[in-house]
Order: C-alpha cells, then structure tokens, then sequence
C-alpha cells in the first residue's frame, strides 16, 4: 500500500503541475482572454473525461490493471516530455495560419490535439488503480475514498509547489521536466514490480489469510461474497440519484471555484503565489473529504439520509464561504498588524483561503466517493461503472465552468451565482424522497429542506468593497467613494475616489491608472509621452498600436499628435465603461475618428494579424501579475519587434512601485537584447521608467520635438509640466542601451519560461530597500550619454540648450555631464556651459523648506 500510495500521490502532483504549467503556455499563443483560457480549460477536461470512458474499455479484461497503470503512466511522462518543445514553440505555429488564429474553434482544436494524448491517460489511471486494488466488496467504499484522497492529497502538493517553488526554481519548462520525471519514475517502479510477479504480491497483501484471492493475470476477480458482505440491498435502486449527485456536485464545484477566484484573487492578489493559494486550498478541503469519508462508505445503511444530510450542509457551509468571502481582509489586517516579510503574509494568506474554502470543499470531497460507492454498487459495476461516472462528473465540470464564467457572473454577479449554485444543491435532496419511509419522513424532509434552503438564501449579500477599500487603503488614507463597480470575465473593474476631483481606477484591487475628473488633460508626465513622444522621434508615422486603455491618458496623448491610424486594444471591457462613467458616458479619446478599439488579447492580436506598427506603445501597470507579466517578457518584445516597420518604435512603460533591482535589471536586458537600438526615460519624482527602443538608430531631432511640444492639444497637456520645448525633455534622460546592458549585468532575461517578474515581485509586499532599490542602481549607470542621439549639426547648440535648461533646475550633476559631451564637438560653447555652471555652483543654498527642481 505504500508503494500504491507513492504512486497516486505522484501522479496527482505531477497531472496538477502540468495543468498549470500547460495552460500557461497555451494561453501565450491562443491568448489570455477569458474564452481562449476557458477553451484550453475545455480541451484539457475534455480529455479527462475521455479518460474516464477509456477506463472501461481497458478494465474489461481483468487481472492487468496495474500493467495498465504504468502504461498509462509511461505515455502521461512521454507524451510531456514530447510536448514541451511544441509548446515552447506553439506560437511560431499560430503565427503562421493568421487567418485561423483568432477562431474559437481553431485555438479549441489546437489545445485539444497537443493534450489529447496525455489528458486521456491521466483520465483513466484513477479508476485503474482502484479497480486493481478494490477485489473484494466489504472494502469497496474505503478503497474508493481512499485512494481518491490521496490521488488529491497528490494534486494538493502539485497544486502548492507548482506556484511557490517549481516555476520560481526551475521555470515552465523545469516543472514540466519535474512533472514528467514523477510519472517515469511510476512507470519504472511499476515496471519493477510487475518484472517481479508483484502485481499479485500487491493485492494478496491487503488480503486476510483466510480470504485470499487468486489475482493473477488470468483470473476473475473474486466476487462470490458480494452478497454475503454488507452490501445494502437498496443502493442499487438509487444510482439514478447519485448519479445526479455526480452531476451536481460536479457542475456546482467548478462553478462555485470560479466565483471564488473571483473574490478571492483581489485578496491574495494576481500573482502566481495569490492563483497557486486559491486551487491548493480547494483540493486539500477535497483531500481531507474524501479521506476522513472512507471509513464510513462500507457501514452506511442508508445512504440517501447520508446524501440528504450532506447535500443541505453543503448549500448551507456554500453560504457561509460567499459571506466570509468578503471578511478575509478584515481578518488578514489583525493577523499582520505587526507587519511580517513577504513570505509570512504569503502563508497568513493561504491559511485564511484554506480556512474560508474548507467547509464546502471538505464536504464535496466527502460526496464523491459517497457518490461513486452508490454509483457501482459492488466490484463488478466498480470495473464498468467508475470510469463513466468520473468522466461524467468531469463533464459536468467543464459545464459548470463556462456557464459560470461566460453567462452567470458576468450578467448576474458572482454572489447571485454562488446564491443559486447554493440553492441548487440544497434543493437536489427532493430527489431522495421516494426513498424515504413513510409520508411521515418525507414531510418532514421536505419542510426542513425549504426551511434550511429558504433561510440560507436570504443571507445578506456579499460585497466586493471591503476587499476593493482594504486595497485602496493601503496605498491611500482615507475611506474611498465607489464611483463604478463592475464584474468582467477576466477581473472586478472599479473606480473609486478619495477626494473631490480625483478617481483611481482598480483592477481586481490594484491600482491602474489615476485620473483627474476636473482636467482630463492632465496625467502623469511619462504616461503623457509615451503615447507622443514616439511620434516625434520617428520621420513620419503612419499608424500606432497601444496596448491597454486604462485610464485613456495614454490613448489621448496618441490622439493629440499627427498619427493618422490609431489602434487601441484592451482585455478587459469594464475598462472601458469604468472611464466612461466618470467622463460623462464617453471616453473622449474614443471619439476620435482616427481610433479603432479592440476588446482582446493585445499580445495574441500582434502574434496572429501579422500587421506591421510604425509605433507599438505598451502600458500594463504591474508586472508581477499573472497575465500582465506575460507582455515584460523578451518572447513578447520579440514578437513586438517583429510587428514594427523598419524604422518602427516601440515604447513601453515600467511601473517601478514594488520593482527591486535584480528584476529591473532582468527587464533591461530582456528589452534591450532584441532591440539592438534605445534609451531610458525616468519620470519625475522617479517613480517610473520609459523604456525606448528599435532596431533603426533612434534621433531626438530638436526641430521635430519643437514641433510636438508646441502643438495646441499637446503644449495644453504638458503646461503644468513646464515641457514646452525641446531641452526641457533631457532631464529626463536616464539610461542609454549600452548603460542599461551595462546595469543589467549577469541577470538573465525574464522570459516566459523563467518569469522574474511574477516569482519574484509577487513575495515582495514592500518598496525594494537597500542593494535592491533601483534607484540608486539607475543613478550608479547613468552618465547623461545623450550625443549619439542628437543630430550632427543640431548638436552644439542643442546640447548648450540642454545644459542651460539643467543649470536652471539645479540639476548641475547632469548639466557637468552635458558640459564634458558639449566639450568633444564645441569646447568654445563648453566653456560658455562651464561659466554658468560654476556661476551656479557658487550662489549660497536655499535655506527654505521648498523644494527645488
């Protein structure tokens, strides 16, 4: 038995590890909107199911049940070793057929043929492995609960060290390596005991001397005692009902899981940390079920007040779980007042969501192999009937998982679906009625149903606000006024406002753009230029591409240069409507005739539409979240390059709110290795970062600034940012290409595979201090090496600009390093520089408390 063990505990850890894995690389080539990650969920359940309808045609003839097993196993580890260089290079595939890309069915077909193969052989290894242990009846309902628990308890490590140590340590392709070396190492050690004669060792092993079976390979299972055993004469009678119970349970566990996640990611947040927390406390309460339930399948004389007692205690703990949803910040606030380290409130996180999901998730595991015992009744129907009823239980799923997330919440709210999926399962007890004795029993069933059903339903109504406000207070003082709120298919869009005049808009908690309700004009500085300035550094752009619309500063900044093609693409609609609701119904920007807005995957629309950008600008606000990390990888700025024109820019926007050095120094170099040509802008106040690049060399001509700067829509965006000409641009000039490789140094890129973004930046809950501050490592490498990028004949006086312009500010540092560039063309204007510099130099400190600059 512990070899068994070792076996399902293996194979559940790596199936779950896959999972994750697979569908994280899938959804870098069909997209990451909700219908494509919703289409690779379909096709890898799917072939579950298949798996479970398979189990009966393998299992029909007896007595090869574990051979089967590491068969199974072999072709799971094979079949993942062959599909990691496919997957790693899927997307060169998609690009290829651009006109069959984007169809639905085509990203379904494409997930369903590279996932067939392995789905299906996990699928079936758990009713294998069952129906080669159960061979006597009077063990049936245990070896069912038992074995499915630790198939899960398998899933529930895969689940937890997938997120919090195998993508960190090893990458995508690590776990996947780790995944495939778990079902191998089965598979051989199956091997060995088969090689042995072992697989009658294994089952005489659980056999009492005086019940031994004769289990070799040719021989029936031994069932001659059914009858003689215990087995309820009336659970026959009653698979149509657990078969339903099947189908519910199957259905409302899956649903119900996308509600949750739905609330719950703005706790945890979006990080591969916050997803991997949510799905290990789902199956450990399913784990825990089914193991404590085991003990009791083989006594239960009457199972249907069993489903009646569970069922209603299911609906009921549903309703508790949807109102202490909401509770969990509260709670988090007083365990963390003390402030601990990442990883402390990390694992103070996942034990709230294990404590808040346990209930209904314990007693869903509990169900099932209550089901499944009912189901096959005894070791013959075991063998026909338990593959079926897994793959049905797994179809019910995938139902439940698209209706939720694509009809449900979006048009009636998570907490009306999780109301109904609750009322749904307290009212499935009806169907045990018949089986009751007596009008006596059943009146009373059904009055404590409608009384318990009745009450549960009218429970106060769960919020998203506490979870929204705890977010926004942590970053704001103050109690926030909710101007919009709404549930998308991908996140929980809202934009609330601490004072008059101000709105922040919030994606599933975080913060993505501020907006000011009385000057639509004005944003911060680097948002403003990294829709314009583009358009002034290239000769004559004919169209641009923006990725996100968020609070639409960005997109008006395109707007008010002379670009005559614009395209926008946004995930998420409620962006949108959020923006529209504190803009009087409209979002200005989109009123523009020159604009074209797409609700899609931006990073999937450049990978299959093979249109060529002159200008690609890119402004995801946090790149330790799971989705939004996947556009700060050099796999996709390798793609962006490949969809800009030969002289194209792209400009992309880093956030640097919770960056440390060492990420920032992987996003340089991965940026910086595909475009061979570039610069770094940093924002005042150095908050963020404007990373600029092209595989043309790139020239600040002083004429074409000029002529951006005093463009009526654009000179009134930047009044208050005094950035009216073009020297005032420069004290913002952080980095060459040269200087950020240079800053870079050993790290290693982020990539898709290897996300430093996500593994990193998501156990940071704090500003980076010390040696991973970023700031004092841009300072460390900045030299003002500003000349390569002026034109030859604009340059002496330009840069004299230039330098004038810092000694104004009191920025002397980078005016003396604009005076030693200035000297190599010009010494006779250098000297001019030096004179004023040191003229500068010498006027006595301001001993006022106002800030200078």
């Amino acid at each position: 038995m512990r070899l068994i063990t070792t076996f399902l505990v293996a194979s559940g850890m790596a199936a779950l590890t896959y999972q994750v894995a697979w569908i994280r690389l899938l959804g870098l080539s069909v997209g990451s909107t909700s219908a494509a990650v919703s289409t690779v969920l379909a096709s890898f359940f799917l072939g579950l199911a298949g798996g479970g309808f398979l189990a009966e045609r393998l299992l029909r003839r007896p007595g090869r049940e574990l051979r089967t097993y590491v068969v199974l196993e072999a072709v799971i580890g094979l079949s993942g070793l062959l599909l990691l260089p496919a997957l790693l290079n899927l997307d060169r595939l998609v690009a290829s057929v651009p006109g069959l890309a984007t169809e639905p069915w085509f990203r379904f077909a494409v997930a369903l043929a590279l996932l067939i193969v392995p789905t299906v052989a996990m699928g079936a290894t758990f009713p294998v492995m069952t129906a080669h242990l159960v061979r006597r009846q009077g063990e049936l309902g245990f070896r069912l609960g038992q074995l499915y628990a630790l198939n899960t308890a398998g899933a529930v490590l895969g689940a937890a060290l997938a997120g919090s140590v195998f993508f960190p340590l090893f990458g995508l392709h690590g776990a996947i390596g780790i995944a495939v070396t778990l079902n191998l190492m089965v598979a051989v050690m199956g091997a060995v005991v088969l090689r042995r004669g072992g697989e009658t060792e294994l089952v005489l092993d659980e056999v009492d001397d005086t019940e031994a079976v004769d289990t070799t390979d040719d021989a029936e299972p031994d069932t001659k005692d059914a009858e003689d055993d215990g087995a309820p004469t009336t659970w026959q009678p009653m698979r149509i009902q657990a078969l339903g119970v099947l189908l519910v349970t199957g259905f409302v566990s899956i649903a119900a899981e996308v509600g949750w996640a739905k609330v719950l990611i703005i706790f945890t947040g979006g990080t591969v940390y916050g997803v991997s927390a949510i799905l290990t406390a789902v199956l450990l309460g399913i784990a825990l079920g089914s193991w404590e339930m085991r003990s009791y399948l083989d006594d239960v004389e009457r199972p249907e007040l069993w489903f009646i007692a569970g069922l209603l205690l299911l609906g009921v703990t549903m309703h508790v779980t949807r109102l202490g949803l909401t509770a969990t910040p509260g709670w988090f606030e007083r365990l963390t007042a003390a402030q601990g380290s990442g990883l402390v409130q990390h694992l103070i996180k996942l034990v709230l969501v294990v404590f808040v999901l346990f209930p209904p998730t314990f007693l869903l595991g509990a169900l099932y192999p209550l089901s499944l015992r009912v189901y096959c009744d005894d070791v013959p129907d075991l063998r026909k009937r338990l593959g079926r009823a897994q793959a049905l239980n797994t179809l019910a799923g995938i139902a439940g998982s698209l209706l939720a997330g694509f009809l449900l919440i979006p048009r009636i709210g998570t907490d009306a679906t999780l109301r109904y999926l609750a009322l749904l399962v307290m009212l499935l007890p009806l169907a045990f009625l018949p089986k009751l004795s007596g009008l006596a029993q059943r009146a009373g069933a059904v009055a404590l149903i409608a009384l318990v059903a009745t009450a549960a339903h009218h429970t106060r109504s769960m919020r998203f606000e506490p979870l929204i406000t705890a977010a926004f207070n942590s970053e704001h003082d103050g109690d926030p006024q909710f101007l919009f709120l709404a549930e998308g298919k991908s996140s929980v869009i809202s934009m609330v406002s601490d004072e008059p005049g101000q709105a922040y808009l919030f994606s599933n908690g975080f913060q993505e753009a501020w907006l000011d309700l009385e000057k639509p004009e004005r944003g911060p500085l680097i948002e403003f230029l990294l829709g314009s300035l583009p358009s002034a550094i290239h000769p004559d752009p004919q169209n641009a591409f923006v990725i996100g619309f968020g609070g639409g500063y960005t997109t008006s900044a395109v707007t008010r240069t002379e670009v005559p093609e614009i395209r926008v693409v946004e995930l998420e609609p409620n962006v949108v409507e959020a923006v529209k609701s504190v803009r009087g119904g409209e979002a200005p920007s989109l009123r523009d005739p020159r604009v074209q807005l797409s609700l899609d995957d931006a990073r999937n629309v450049l990978l299959v539409e093979g249109k060529r950008y002159d200008l690609i600008v890119s402004q995801p606000s946090h790149p330790w979240l799971s989705g939004a990390g996947t556009l700060f990888t050099r796999d996709f700025f390798e793609i962006v390059s490949s969809r800009l024109t030969d002289d194209g820019i792209f400009a992309q926007w880093l956030n640097l709110w919770r960056l440390d050095a060492t990420t920032l120094r992987s996003l340089l170099r991965a940026f910086y290795e595909v475009f061979p040509e570039g610069f770094v802008l940093q924002g005042s106040g150095r908050s963020d970062l404007l990373f600029v690049g092209s595989r043309s060399p790139l020239t600040l001509d002083r004429e074409r600034l000029d002529r951006l700067f005093s463009r009526e829509a654009v000179a009134e965006a930047l009044e208050e940012q005094e950035l009216l000409r073009a020297e005032q641009l420069f004290p913002l000039f952080g980095l060459s290409r040269e200087e950020a490789l240079a800053a870079a140094g050993d790290v290693a890129p982020n990539t898709d595979t290897r996300l430093y973004t996500e593994v990193r930046l998501g156990m940071l809950r704090n500003e980076a201090e010390g040696d991973e501050d970023p700031l004092p490592m841009l300072a460390r490498h900045r030299s003002f090496d500003v000349l390569p990028f002026l034109v030859p004949e604009q340059a002496p006086d330009f840069l004299l600009a230039i330098g004038r312009n810092l000694v104004t500010l009191e920025d002397l540092d980078s005016a003396r390093l604009a005076e030693k560039q200035l000297r190599s063309i010009a010494p006779a204007r250098a000297d001019e520089l030096l004179g004023e510099i040191e003229t500068a130099a010498s006027q006595p400190a301001d001993d006022t408390d106002e800030p200078t600059g």
